[in-house]
């Protein structure tokens, strides 16, 4: 029987200089023939979102095995933002299911989108960016 893997990386690509950005969160990092050797039903989704800003980027971190984030999502998703240096800034825990985001700035807002029910969910949070 297999153990349970989690892979919790997330790569992105920086424009400005073309230059690679790994970051791992939370679990253990286990090596791509494990993964590829479950059954995709019981492969891990990790971040579904990416949104990048001026000072800082985040991600929607979901962490449910893509049967269960299909059909019955049972965790409450987390919107995680970093700086440019991959270091962690805030974790955003959610009331609700999401998967995408978009921060107004102007207005201090957080709205976030489910796309599995057309519910569009305004947070504030001003409090967070004064301190980013």
């Amino acid at each position: 029987m297999t153990k349970n893997i989690y892979l919790l990386m997330l790569s992105a690509l920086l424009i400005s200089g073309c230059h690679e950005l790994n970051i791992s969160s939370y679990m253990i990092l286990d090596n791509i023939e494990n993964i590829q050797d479950r059954e995709k039903k019981d492969r891990i989704y990790t971040f579904t979102d990416l949104r990048l800003f001026s000072k800082f980027w985040g991600a929607v971190f979901v962490n449910e095995d893509k049967m269960t984030y299909q059909t019955e999502r049972k965790k409450l998703p987390v919107i995680m933002l970093f700086d440019w240096q991959g270091e962690p800034l805030a974790e955003l825990k959610l009331n609700h299911f999401i998967t995408m985001f978009d921060i107004d700035f102007r207005n201090g807002n957080l709205y976030a989108l489910d796309i599995y029910t057309d519910v569009l969910y305004k947070y504030n949070i001003s409090d967070i960016l004064k301190k980013l």
